[in-house]
This record gives structure tokens, sequence and C-alpha cells, in this order.
């Protein structure tokens, strides 16, 4: 109760702007009794401004408190005093780790998060190696219990003075198959890089393989933190990991080939690329920075293998029954995929997606123009290049396939390349008035889709920006051309955009 109502104030002392709220504040703190009961709890559960309760209750303001240079110093003197006693208090190993789990348990009661690796720290400083490892055993047999959070640290500690104890105390810790000292090991195992050992191979293994997914993801964040010491061990291991649908593995397993602080991508071979590649195709969602990162790498190395992961990746989508699989990022990758434009074979990968696309279904019609934007980073040169190939061919399927492609392209795309827009339209209009429907409503969606926001009462700024655009171009149309009739349309779309939003704010001034 003490330490609830401590950061109560606390909050209060340091925000107040009213003297009289930060005087009544200290106040308060300074009539909780200072036993040894308190001091225990606080420096498990409150370690921010522990200099500042204990030396000085509450005597003076915390902002003022805290420009004093020597309050670390006198930090660190109140951990070790208050071990001190802790441990005159309690002599045996397992009824300090008893009381441990006492108090932190009550700290929990509160809602509160305990912090006792600094005092833990304190304590094994004061007792002899064997109370450590008894102390280990004794968090083993009571593996529910809050303790078992800081386990890994423990262990760490044990590593320091006895490396074969702590591998015969980790392989017994691993038997529990408790989830609190698991993923206390996986937390902790990046300590082991300096002195690791076979049997510390096996535990990361198994921890890897674990069905706990936070195990693994806590375990890969490890690993890259010793990929410098150990470069090919982590790659075999993060390489043997399997992800499943889990795009949080994937994007950790990912993290580990990082450019900057991981293992170098360029130290992949092909065949370990595409095997990473191939790890993704069940992933849920792949719009993450460092999955991202990794597949903007690979374009330059494998431009095909990732065409083929995104093609399988819509298939996959639309045979799969939950909607929560996106075989693409909605908005698109964090990272352009500069590299596919290297390739020789660019141009044929475009016209693959283009072939793939004219089988679309009703499901994937949406990711498909996705694609080819993402391909041909927004619509480049070349990506026209090969869309008027089949805007040319005469054929109304490859019209309306390259159409729908565009629905995605970006909104003044029909304005900036309004030649090309109306060789698109012209060529519909000749195969009948299906296919130019059916094209001026793909083009009319690039245009007029998508986040618009404006003042109440007034029109949208995109709306009026798109008038004025349509309106100027259609004044260099002939009336009643089909070009003409498209932009037209569009205009016609703003105007009823413009008064509905008119009207609203007429409605809402009633």
């Amino acid at each position: 109760m003490h330490l609830e109502i401590i950061k109560v104030l606390e909050w209060h002392i340091y925000h107040a702007y009213s003297q009289q709220v930060i005087n009544k504040g200290l106040e308060v703190i300074n009539l909780i009794p200072n036993t040894y009961e308190f001091r225990v709890i606080v420096v498990l559960g409150y370690t921010q401004n522990l200099d500042w309760l204990i030396n000085n209750k509450g005597k003076i303001d915390l902002l003022e408190f805290k420009l004093d240079n020597n309050s670390d110093k006198r930090q660190t003197e109140i951990y070790f005093a208050i071990a001190e006693e802790f441990i005159k208090r309690h002599t045996e190993a397992d009824e300090v780790v008893q009381i441990l789990n006492e108090k932190l348990n009550a700290i929990q009661e509160i809602n509160t998060n305990f912090y006792p690796l600094s005092f833990i720290d304190n304590l094994t400083e004061l007792v002899e190696q064997d109370f450590i490892f008894k102390m280990c055993e004794a968090i083993i047999q009571a593996p529910q219990e809050p303790l078992a959070n800081s386990f890994g640290y423990f262990l760490n500690k044990v590593r320091q003075l006895n490396i074969n104890k702590a591998l015969d105390i980790a392989k017994c810790a691993l038997d529990t198959n408790s989830y609190n000292i698991n993923i206390s090991l996986a937390e902790r195992c990046w300590f082991w890089s300096h002195n690791l050992q076979p049997d510390d191979v096996f535990i990361i293994k198994s921890l890897l393989n674990h069905n706990n997914i936070n195990i693994q993801n806590r375990v890969l964040s490890s690993l890259k933190m010793i990929s410098n010491q150990h470069p090919y061990l982590v790659r075999k291991l993060a390489l043997d990991i399997e992800v499943g649908s889990s795009t949080e593995l994937a994007n950790n397993l990912c993290n580990i080939f990082d450019i900057m602080y991981g293992i170098l991508p360029a130290t992949l071979k092909d065949k370990e690329l595409a095997k990473i590649l191939a790890k993704l195709e069940k992933v849920e969602n792949i719009d993450t920075e460092e999955i991202s990162k990794f597949l903007a790498y690979t374009s330059r190395r494998l431009p095909r293998s990732i065409i083929q992961l995104f093609l399988r990746r819509i298939e996959r989508y639309q045979q799969e029954s939950d909607r929560n699989y996106k075989p693409l990022p909605y908005s698109g990758f964090h990272h352009n995929l500069n590299g596919l434009t290297k390739s020789n074979e660019y141009e044929v990968i475009l016209r693959d997606i283009l072939q793939q696309s004219l089988n679309m279904t009703y499901s994937t019609r949406f990711w498909f123009p996705k694609l080819f934007k993402e391909v041909s980073l927004g619509f480049n040169q070349t990506g026209l290049k090969v869309l008027e190939e089949w805007i040319n061919s005469k054929e109304a399927d490859k019209i309306k396939t390259a159409s729908c492609l565009l629905s995605n392209a970006p909104k003044q795309f029909v304005f900036t390349h309004s030649t090309f827009v109306k060789n698109i339209i012209e060529q519909a209009y000749d195969l009948g008035d299906k296919c130019y429907e059916q094209v001026s409503d793909y083009l009319r969606q690039s245009a007029t889709y998508g986040f618009r926001s404006g003042l109440l009462g007034q029109p949208f700024p995109e709306d009026v920006s798109l008038k004025e655009q349509a309106s100027a171009i259609v004044e260099q149309l002939s009336v009643g051309s089909p070009s003409y009739k498209f932009y037209n349309s569009l205009i016609t779309w703003a105007e009823s955009e413009i008064n509905s939003k008119n009207m609203l704010g007429e409605e809402e001034l009633d």
C-alpha cells in the first residue's frame, strides 16, 4: 500500500505547478515509516528515485533533488545496505527465494512492476557461490513464482563462478518446461557468447524449437546480439528455424541478417537466401521494416525468386480461409525493390506478372495491382512500356487487365500521364462499350480512391483539385470523344462530392 501511495504522490510532486500541492505530497510521504519491510519492498519495486525517497524521506522537491550529482552513488549504497540487512535476517537460500517471491507477489498485487535485478546483484555479492547455486535450484522448484522471471540473470552469475555447474543447472531448468524460466533463459543466452559451450548450443536449439513463439522470438533477438562473435553458428541456427505463419518470428529472423548490426546478407549463399524466402510464404503479414529490408536486398540477388514468392502468396491468399493473411503490404513495402531493375530479366518479370494477372479472380483482383506497382517502382517507364504492349494489343482481356493494374496508380497519374491514358481510353472504346466502361472504371478508381481531408462545411481540397485538373484537360479535347467523356466523368464525380460536402456542412450548421 505504501509503495502505491508513493508512486501516485511522486507524480504530483514532480509535475505539480502548485507549491502547496508539492509540500502536501512531501508531507504525506514523510509520514511513511522507514521500516525494514518498507525498505525491502522499495528496492524491489521502486528504483527510479530511491535515494530521494529513503535518504531524504521526501523532504525536498524531487526535481531539485535530481540535480544532485551524488545521487547515483548514494543509491548504490542503499541497495548494498538493504541487501546486507536482508541476508543477515535470512540465512538460508531456500528462505531467501521464498521471501523474495512473497515480496514480489505483493508488489504484483497492486499492479506494479518489479525491478529486482539491482537488489539481486548486491545480494549475490554478499554470499558464497554455493548459496547462489542453491538459490537457482530453489527457483527451479518454484517455476511459476515471479523470481523465475530473473532466473537467466542468476544463471549468468553462476556461469562466472563455475561454468560446469551452470550448465547442469540450465539443463535442469530446461526440463521444467516453465514459460517464465525458459523466456528468462532466452533473454539472457546472449551473455553466454564469450564462453559458449556445446551444451549451450543444445539449450539454444531447444529454445528455438519451443512451441511458444515469445520464447522463440527472444532467442532470435539474443542470437543477433552474438552474431558478431559466432556468425557461422548463428547463421546455421537461424536458417534452421521454422517461422510458420508468425510475422514476428519472420521479422526477427530477417533482422539477424542486417547490413548494419547483424550478419551481412552478402555472406549468404543464393540457396540460403532462397531458403529464407521460402519461409516467408506462409507468414501472415510481411509488412514489417526488417522483412522489407531483407526483400529489398534479395531483389538484387534473386529477382525471379522474389516475384515467385509474391505470386505464391497471392495464390495462397486465394486458397486461405484465414482473412488475416495478407500477401502484400496494403501501403507498400518500407523499402523499394530497386534491385529488380538491375536484372537483365526485368521486363520479362513484369510481363510474367501481366500474364499471371490475366487470370485474376475476385479475391486476387485487389492484390495484383499492388504487386505491379511495387515491382514497377510506382509505374516507372519500363512498367508503362510493358503495359503499353498489352494496351495496343487490340485484345479486350489484355487491355482490361492492364487498366486494372493501373487502378492502384497514384491519384495524379491520369493527369501526369494524360497521353498514355488517352491511348488506353481510345483503344478500349474501339473494342466496344463494355470494354470502354470497364477500363474507364479502373482508371477512375486511381484518381478518386484514397484518403481525403478538409474542414467542416468546405469541399475536400482533393476534390476541388480533381475538378480543376480534369476541366483543364477537357478543354483540349473534342466534345463527345471517348477521352472527353472519361475526363468529364471525373468532373461530374468531383462536383457530386463537392456538393455533398457543402450540403453536409449546411446541415451541421443548422
